[in-house]
């Protein structure tokens, strides 16, 4: 299902911009033990304890014949706590936009992060599981238990948002798994502020796919500015019908467990 570069492989039902995907836009890599130091830091958690977690979690992928490969490619680890509050909105909002603008200012001091809303609204109350991206499941655990895991930004490169979403549907892993969203996201690149900001490349938009928008022509995605991070809510639309597909559109995926 993954090719030897951790990207999904598309079949003739997919809208993507190409395959395999051009190498113009990329990821400011980074070690995996600074985001490793950074949730230690942020929870108290031992390095050896979150290191040996990830481990294990890396072995199950790796033994998963579905999802093995997706290995290859960029993966970014993150842990989130148990929070309680039921909307997503809300939970980026209060809780994790505010940890991620303190990474990211803290790494580039002279750069902004800000949020931008084409409808003009808050966050809270505006953005919802997608159905059958696992999403629903991966707020459930979230709501009960602190969460960690990996997000491979990369797994479908260049796929129009419809396709990210036809495309996970497809993948029968055993393991906990959800199309990317705005949560898992938002708390790996806390851990990784550097993702996307690339001194020498322009880097992917990160499309937040495991939601959708209340209005369906909205979606929620983030980006790099030239030095600045942005969460965006725009528009998906080329034309009133007309989904755009982007070379520089990147869907995620997610595997995650409960501590």
């Amino acid at each position: 299902m993954f090719d030897s570069k951790g990207f999904f492989i598309p079949n003739f039902t997919h809208k993507i911009f190409s395959y395999p995907p051009s190498d113009y836009y990329r990821f400011n890599l980074d070690s995996e033990s600074k985001s490793i130091d950074s949730i230690s830091e942020a929870t108290n958690i031992p390095t050896d304890k979150i290191s040996y977690s990830l481990h294990q979690l890396r072995s199950d992928i790796d033994q998963d014949k579905f999802l093995q490969n997706i290995l290859n490619g960029p993966s970014i680890p993150f842990y989130i706590p148990r929070n309680e509050k039921s909307d997503i909105g809300s939970i980026l909002q209060i809780d994790l936009l505010p940890q991620l603008n303190s990474s990211f200012r803290e790494s580039f001091p002279s750069s902004h992060f800000k949020i931008i809303t084409q409808d003009k609204q808050h966050l809270s109350g505006r953005l919802l599981p997608t159905p059958e991206s696992g999403y629903h499941a991966f707020l459930d655990q979230i709501n009960s238990t602190d969460v960690f895991g990996f997000y491979f930004p990369a797994a479908f490169p260049q796929f129009a948002v419809s396709a990210q979403r036809q495309a996970f549907i497809s993948i029968p892993s055993s393991l906990n798994i959800c199309l990317s969203g705005p949560l898992d996201i938002v708390s790996a690149v806390t851990t990784f502020p550097t993702l996307l900001i690339n001194p020498v490349h322009y880097s992917p938009i990160l499309c937040m796919s495991g939601v959708h928008h209340v209005d369906r022509r909205l979606e929620a995605v983030l980006k790099s500015y030239g030095p600045h991070l942005e969460l965006w809510i725009l528009s998906n639309l080329l034309t009133q019908g007309l989904e755009q597909v982007s070379e520089q559109w990147y869907g995620g995926l997610t595997v995650y467990k409960s501590v």
